[in-house]
């Protein structure tokens, strides 16, 4: 523990208080092999506290290569771009109490109507996706 303790309280702002840091290009130029090496090990401290963040959002994906997990994992995906159209009369033969439910996840056995499979995918991934609900009620 003394060993710790001496190297916070005496060895460390012995070591910066010696380093010079140029405030100048002037004085950057002016600085010898020895100077710039001693820097070193607070150049390398100071780029890990800066680029941690940034490596963190790398190894979470945020920056990788990998494919994301697709939105749609089984519908129509023979088709480029899954579209479909009603009119407000097909909505309205569909409805259930004057209302119809569309889904949103993507894992409806039923789709494009909700068969309420967002709550297992809701309950495995997470997330909080539900349907569109259609009030054909006037």
């Amino acid at each position: 523990m003394d060993l710790i303790n001496n190297a916070i309280t005496v060895q460390l702002p012995a070591y910066l208080s010696a380093l010079k840091v140029p405030t100048s290009l002037d004085q950057a130029a002016g600085l010898d092999f020895n100077d710039w090496l001693n820097m070193l090990p607070v150049v390398v401290a100071g780029s890990i506290v800066l680029l941690a963040p940034v490596l963190a959002a790398v190894k979470m994906g945020g920056g990788s290569s990998k494919k994301k997990a697709m939105v749609n994992p089984t519908i129509e995906k023979s088709k480029a771009k899954v579209v479909h159209m009603c009119t407000f009369s097909e909505i309205e033969d569909t409805a259930k109490d004057g209302k119809a439910a569309y889904c949103r996840c993507w894992r409806s056995g039923s789709f494009p109507l909700c068969d309420g499979s967002h709550t297992a995918h809701n309950k495995a991934t997470g997330d909080n996706v539900g349907p569109l609900v259609i009030n054909c009620k006037k």
